[in-house]
């Protein structure tokens, strides 16, 4: 299912740019900031989609989420865990992807939330929460 997704999300296309500054930015928070809680959303959908599919039952102990009672064999923890960082993955490709062929706006407020948001958790599994029990 997860190949289908990934083939029907980015087929070969051709890739249209031009210049871009600053000052042709607007600042929109509202959008930034949804996009930032989108992109931690599509992360923890991605270990709760493949922890369900594989039959564990998932709770949450604040943000973060948690397998009760789960005996995981090593591939199953290994595909649970890099779940998250292949749904941030596949959500920041769609954010910086050009929609239509000729289409030279780069990503907009929502799309740049949604990186931040790749790389803050990114960045937060580096730093802190690889040594944790729930990382």
């Amino acid at each position: 299912m997860a190949i289908m997704l990934l083939a029907a999300a980015l087929p070969p296309r051709d890739a249209y740019c031009e210049g871009w500054s600053f000052d042709d930015a607007r600042p929109e928070w509202g959008k930034f900031a949804l996009g930032i809680v989108s992109g931690v959303a599509g992360h923890e959908f991605g270990h709760y989609l493949v922890a369900t599919s594989k039959g564990y039952k998932v709770g949450h102990d604040g943000l973060s989420i948690v397998y009760p009672d789960a005996k995981f064999t090593r591939a199953d923890q290994l595909q649970v865990a890099s779940a998250g960082f292949q749904a941030q993955w596949l959500l920041s490709e769609l954010a910086l992807r050009t929609v239509a062929p000729g289409n030279s706006r780069p990503p907009g407020n929502f799309g740049a939330g949604v990186v931040c948001a790749h790389l803050g958790i990114t960045l937060a599994y580096a730093v802190y929460l690889k040594d944790q029990k729930q990382g």
